[in-house]
């Protein structure tokens, strides 16, 4: 059996492999293979092996094109939910990948799909690390739905000072997450200062910086003047992906828009 299972990890790694490299015939191999050692040996190593790799094809492909067909984070979703079905046992392998699969679908903009991936994940393997990882994620994804309050949404400034939420009440807010080094922020930063400009009177904006040198944030504001606040923390061990508001909410890429209704 030892002998078998060897074989059935080289020759499933091989068709995926090959699929990766375009053979289609060896991704019709490697969920045949993974099939068959199911319906045979349901229990077994072997079993679980294979269908890891059937598993790894979908995430692998849905990495390379689903942001330009999200068919394939979808897919990836379907493989992982039926591979937490077949193998309850195997909590660490399948609590990574429903977390992979809410990643992929979180980047391919699947974002009901993400939520239901996570959602699985605390339900069937509430005690691994995993399942903890994703309560910030949970939480951003439940912001349409409820009134926000000073707790949910405010920090320390980079004057010394601190902002929360509830200072802009009554008014349209649009919260910044950004940084010095994020090409895309700076190509916005016109924008933005034009919208403030002609809107000012209506929406505020609030920044929430994701820097880890307060050098770098300051050469920034030499070039580029913020009419708006910042959170950010004097203590460099809460900056960057540390932020508060980012660990709170998983915020990890930059820049990110949040428009919050009066």
């Amino acid at each position: 059996e030892s002998m078998f299972t060897n074989a059935v990890h080289y020759i499933s790694l091989a068709h995926l492999e090959l699929a990766l490299a375009g053979e289609a015939e060896s991704a019709r191999k490697l969920s045949e293979v993974a099939e068959s050692i199911y319906a045979a040996k349901p229990n077994s190593v072997a079993a679980e092996e294979s269908a890891a790799r059937v598993v790894e094809l979908a995430q692998r492909m849905a990495e390379r094109f689903g942001q330009q067909d999200a068919a394939w984070a979808r897919a990836h979703v379907t493989q992982a939910r039926l591979f937490v079905e077949r193998f309850p046992a195997a909590a660490s392998r399948g609590a990574t990948i429903l977390l992979d699969a809410g990643r992929t679908c979180e980047a391919s903009g699947l974002t009901t799909e993400a939520r239901d991936c996570y959602l699985l994940l605390t339900q069937r393997f509430p005690d691994t690390p995993h399942a903890e990882a994703v309560v910030p994620n949970l939480r951003r994804m439940d912001l349409e739905v409820r009134r926000l309050t000073a707790g949910d949404l405010g920090g320390p400034t980079i004057d010394g000072g601190f902002l929360s939420i509830d200072q802009y009440s009554g008014r349209h807010l649009l919260v910044v997450f950004w940084s010095s080094d994020a090409t895309a922020f700076e190509t916005d930063f016109p924008r933005l200062q034009k919208l403030q400009e002609e809107h000012g009177d209506k929406l505020a904006i609030l920044g929430v910086n994701l820097d880890v040198d307060e050098a770098a944030v300051d050469k920034f504001l030499e070039t580029h003047p913020l009419r708006w606040r910042q959170i950010f923390d004097p203590d460099p061990a809460q900056r960057g992906i540390n932020n508060v508001v980012a660990r709170h909410y998983a915020v990890t890429k930059v820049p990110l828009y949040w428009l919050i209704d009066p």
